[in-house]
């Protein structure tokens, strides 16, 4: 990729165009930029200039970067250094003009894009650079074309989001159900597993509850996002499909044992008389399956617990995809995509093509 890049796409531009040869110039944005600073510098005097917005600078010293790098390029090793625009730039400096533009109200810009200590490098290498810090601009443009593979964006966005070190559930998911009467109802889930080829979100819970039982009376549900730190909201909504049977199996067998006899001893959503009834059931429950009363409160040798068969694994499919991005003065970009699902056997949905339209924010 990064010869057809840098020399194979250039050369076929060259040859059908007329380009002039003395004023060359490369630019791209967040890894674009970082592409794009990494072209000009390990290529000198074939560019007169470069233009980064909001650029993976540092990647080497970023959770995207090393993430990126270990998987491309191996383990951490000089390699590394010729595709990391703050290493290069300390080699020499180039009769180059760089031209670096950055928000300030940008999420990434601390922990992945790292612009500052590139401009640093720079100065300290005699490099010349302009750095631009826009006041109060964010890493927006995200959505200027509607990408055809919604499902692809939110896979990185899941991503990043696990790497998020202040949230301890990143994946956390606020699922919609419709109640008695129509009357709208939510709670938050967990996401366990994401299909970014067919689409469609996983969560666990309790057959009997009160969103089990709504989703069997409607079997339709919302499922949202939201990562204030990233500027990132995701909407997913379409039918909801109970999964087969072997895989609730093995998902409920890696679970802690506690969670195991929680899950037999609960009858959720129901009213409880007390505490000392819900740590009663627990009680029996234990020793139903092996243990004693009170071992659900310590670590207690992992027990055979089977399955209750009113829990289980359901399948959120995305009929709508909504992917949000905060932008300056609430002109957040808005994306919904929309494609048909044909039933296609147990759990299972055939999915159309996506159609996209932009909403107004």
């Amino acid at each position: 990729m990064y010869d057809y890049v840098s020399k194979e796409l250039p050369e076929l531009v060259e040859s059908v165009l007329p380009i002039d040869p003395v004023r060359r110039g490369i630019c791209g944005h967040s890894m674009g930029g970082h592409g794009a600073l990494v072209i000009a510098l390990r290529n000198p005097g074939r560019y007169q200039s470069v233009s980064a917005f909001a650029p993976i600078s540092n990647p080497s010293t970023s959770p995207w970067g090393r993430a990126a790098f270990s998987e491309y390029l191996g383990k951490e090793g000089p390699q590394w250094d010729q595709y990391d625009a703050s290493k290069l730039v300390r080699e020499a400096p180039l009769d180059l003009e760089i031209r670096i533009d950055l928000g300030s109200a940008d999420p990434f810009r601390e922990q992945q894009l790292k612009v500052e200590q590139f401009v640093a490098a720079c100065r300290e290498s005699g490099q010349a650079v302009s750095f631009h810090l826009r006041g109060g601009y964010d890493h927006g443009y995200f959505f200027r074309d509607a990408p055809a593979d919604p499902l692809a964006i939110l896979k990185q966005w899941l991503a990043r989001a696990a790497e998020l070190t202040d949230r301890p559930n990143p994946h956390s998911l606020v699922l919609s159900t419709t109640g008695a009467q129509g009357r709208a109802d939510a709670r938050v889930v967990l996401l366990k597993h994401f299909d970014h080829e067919l689409g469609y979100l996983v969560f666990y819970t309790n057959y009997l509850s009160a969103k089990g039982r709504q989703l069997a009376a409607r079997p339709e549900a919302c499922g949202v996002f939201h990562w204030d730190r990233l500027g990132l909201q995701a909407r997913v909504c379409g039918p909801v499909l109970m999964s087969p049977g072997a895989e609730s199996d093995r998902y409920f067998a890696s679970r802690g044992w506690q969670s195991q006899l929680a899950a037999w001893a609960s009858d959720q959503s129901k009213p409880a008389s007390s505490r000392a009834q819900l740590e009663a059931r627990m009680n029996e429950m234990a020793v139903r399956f092996g243990g004693n009363p009170g071992d659900w409160r310590k670590a207690a040798p992992p027990k055979t617990v089977t399955r209750p068969p009113h829990w289980g694994r359901y399948r959120l499919w995305a009929r709508t995809l909504e992917l949000w991005t905060q932008g300056q003065a609430r002109l957040h970009d808005r994306i919904l995509w929309s494609r048909d699902l044909k039933p296609a056997g147990e759990g299972q949905f055939r999915p159309g093509a996506w159609r996209a339209q932009r909403l107004q924010p």
